[in-house]
C-alpha cells in the first residue's frame, strides 16, 4: 500500500506468556490443496519447567487455526529463532524447520512434515 499505513489487522498471534517474544522469526506458504500456513517462532517461551526453550507455533488454514506446537527441550536452546516454510522436501508433503542455536555445541535444525 505505498504512501499509507494498514491499520486493520487481519489477525493476531498474542502472546501466551511474558518474553515468549512470538514472531521474532515467521514464515509460510501453501500446503497441498492450497491450504495456507504459518509458521511464528517464540525462541524465549519457557516449557515444563525449561526456561527459554523455545517454541514454534504452526497454523492452518483461513482463518490460522493452530494444528502443532513443536518445541526443541532443554532450557536455553531458543527454539523459533529461525523458522522456514520447507516446500515439497518430504517427498511432496511440504514442512517446517525450526533453529535452536543453542541446543547443542553449534546449534541445531529440526525439520517437521505436517500431516495433511
Amino acid at each position: 500500500m505505498p504512501g499509507g499505513v494498514v491499520t486493520n489487522a487481519a489477525w493476531t498471534l498474542p502472546g501466551t506468556q511474558s518474553g515468549e517474544e512470538p514472531g521474532f522469526s515467521v514464515s509460510g506458504g501453501l500446503f497441498v490443496g492450497g491450504v495456507p500456513s504459518l509458521i511464528i517462532g517464540a525462541p524465549y517461551a519457557t516449557y515444563l519447567g525449561q526456561a527459554n526453550c523455545g517454541a514454534a507455533f504452526i497454523y492452518l488454514g483461513n482463518p490460522p487455526q493452530l494444528n502443532t506446537l513443536a518445541i526443541v527441550s532443554g532450557a536455553n536452546n531458543h527454539a523459533g529463532y529461525s523458522v522456514a516454510y520447507l516446500q515439497d522436501v518430504f517427498y511432496e508433503t511440504p514442512g517446517f524447520a525450526v533453529g535452536a542455536p543453542n541446543s547443542t555445541v553449534g546449534g541445531n535444525v529440526t525439520t517437521w512434515s505436517v500431516p495433511q
